[in-house]
């Protein structure tokens, strides 16, 4: 059953209207004791953590420039709703997502996501709750891997109904998408420091420096340099990156109409041939998909590149498979 709630349109930014919870502490109040563990303040990169970028995996992506702070999409089956809790503001979200999701005894889904008014886009972060149980002892890949599940079968975009706001994934990629981001080119503002271990809180990282351009080499040999001024630390941190690799070659695999049938493809386009998959765990995460960046390795057995894993970095370009066989 529908509650009530007071809603009322209010200007998030850049002239975005959104339905807005008026009375949101009040007729919030079942939901807030839930999702309370998921509000914590933000944690600041420091340079005690530079040995961690180059011994563990990481994730990154640059936060919108509009200053917009990650919040919690939250599909809520007791109010028979989806709600954006915002840093000051709730907004209540036109969402079409499939019915099992809000049954009564369906339980709370959590994802970290963030409204950003001037892009007009809502995106899809991480999992934190997924009907009604918690995702911490997960790793972030196979977190990010159910919100992408999400996404693609269990809701309906339409930016009309959401005010004009666009529901999108979030754009996580390699350490190295700083760097390469623009060659020679200054990467800039806030960037998501996102580790893939389970139970590692994400970090926050304010770059103020020119970014150097790439060798031609896979290698990259690089330094970027960073300030946490604004995060509470007058000096600078400095991130090396030095030798650090791109590690596995990532294809872009498409479903095709037979069984276990994958095309594989290059980041410009060029066919890689049909992957090979030997592995159940393998078949297993890949048969909910359509599409997907996954992680190969050349098969001299089979003359063929075998899929090892699904992957969140973007392909790679023709080049690089041709010097891996």
């Amino acid at each position: 059953m529908t509650q009530e709630f007071t809603i009322k349109p209010q200007v998030w930014g850049d002239d975005l209207r959104l339905p807005t919870f008026v009375n949101a502490a009040v007729e919030l109040r079942d939901l807030f004791p839930s999702i309370e563990p998921f509000q914590k303040p933000v944690h600041p990169f420091q340079s005690r953590q530079l040995p961690s970028l180059k011994r563990d995996l990481w994730y990154v992506q640059q936060r919108p420039a509009d200053k917009s702070r990650t919040g919690l999409l939250c599909i809520w089956p007791l109010g028979n709703c989806c709600i954006f809790i915002g840093h000051k503001k709730t907004v209540l979200l036109r969402l079409r997502v499939d019915p099992e999701l809000l049954a009564p005894k369906a339980g709370l889904t959590v994802f970290a996501a963030t409204l950003s008014s001037r892009q007009r886009t809502l995106s899809i972060e991480d999992t934190l709750m997924w009907r009604g149980a918690l995702t911490h002892d997960s790793s972030f890949t196979d977190r990010f891997i159910l919100a992408n599940q999400w996404f693609d079968h269990y809701c309906i975009t339409d930016a009309r109904l959401m005010g004009g706001v666009q529901l999108k994934m979030a754009a996580w990629g390699p350490l190295d998408t700083i760097l390469r981001a623009e060659r020679g080119a200054e990467p800039g503002g806030v960037w998501d420091f996102q580790p893939n271990e389970a139970r590692r809180p994400r970090l926050l990282w304010i770059s103020n420096a020119r970014g150097p351009s790439l060798p031609p080499s896979p290698v990259i040999t690089a330094t970027a340099t960073a300030t946490s001024a604004a995060l509470g630390s007058a000096d600078p941190i400095t991130l090396v990156l030095d030798s650090i690799t791109e590690g596995p070659l990532v294809a872009l695999a498409k479903k095709e109409s037979g069984p276990e049938q994958w095309s594989l493809w290059s980041s410009d386009g060029i066919s890689l041939g049909r992957g090979l998959i030997r592995r159940l765990e393998v078949s297993n995460a890949l048969r909910p998909l359509t599409e997907s960046a996954v992680e190969v390795a050349w098969s001299t057995a089979f003359n063929k590149w075998e899929i090892q894993n699904i992957s969140l970095a973007s392909p790679n370009p023709r080049s690089f498979f041709g010097s891996s066989k």
